[in-house]
């Protein structure tokens, strides 16, 4: 997992910096616990290098879920994980 920094949400677009590169990823988040600008979150080096929309919920239940498909997210508010619906 890849630790990476929101330093710009501009309405699903969240450009994130690991220190060293910048990604501009299309992202949606079905949750009360959407990231904020400053928020951390680490995320798989796959996902950073895909070029398409992801959208993200609570965890869940799921037989089939992935490692990759997980982000973890660091907040003011606490630590919360969410899993990859799309994308």
């Amino acid at each position: 997992m890849k630790k990476v920094t929101i330093i710009k949400i501009d309405n699903y677009n969240y450009t994130l910096y690991d220190g060293n590169k910048m990604y501009i990823k299309n992202i949606e988040f079905y949750s009360n616990c959407a990231p904020k600008v400053n928020d951390v979150i680490y995320i798989s080096d796959k996902i950073l290098n895909e070029n398409n929309l992801l959208a993200f919920t609570e965890l869940f239940n799921d037989t089939i879920i992935e490692s990759d498909d997980i982000i973890k997210i660091v907040s003011d508010k606490g630590n919360y994980f969410l899993q990859r619906i799309y994308g």
